[in-house]
């Protein structure tokens, strides 16, 4: 979760790799602009369904987000 100025974060702008999170769930992220003000890292809502590497290790869910797709 991010908050900026402007337009919706293109993907040369979105962040490719995390880094390892810490003691408290933090990471480095590197956002490809910076127009980032602020941003969190949400936890997974299933950790369990992510194999050793963090990939899934099943298709995504079929049920949409709870907010709707236009949420900022």
């Amino acid at each position: 979760m991010a908050t900026y100025p402007g337009t919706p974060l293109t993907v040369a702008e979105l962040p490719e790799d995390l880094g390892p999170l810490d003691l408290f769930g933090t990471a480095d992220v590197e956002f490809g602009t910076d127009r980032i003000g602020a941003y969190w890292l949400l936890p997974p809502s299933d950790p369990d369904l992510c194999d050793a590497d963090s990939e899934p290790a099943t298709a995504p869910s079929a049920t949409p987000v709870p907010w709707g797709s236009n949420h900022p």
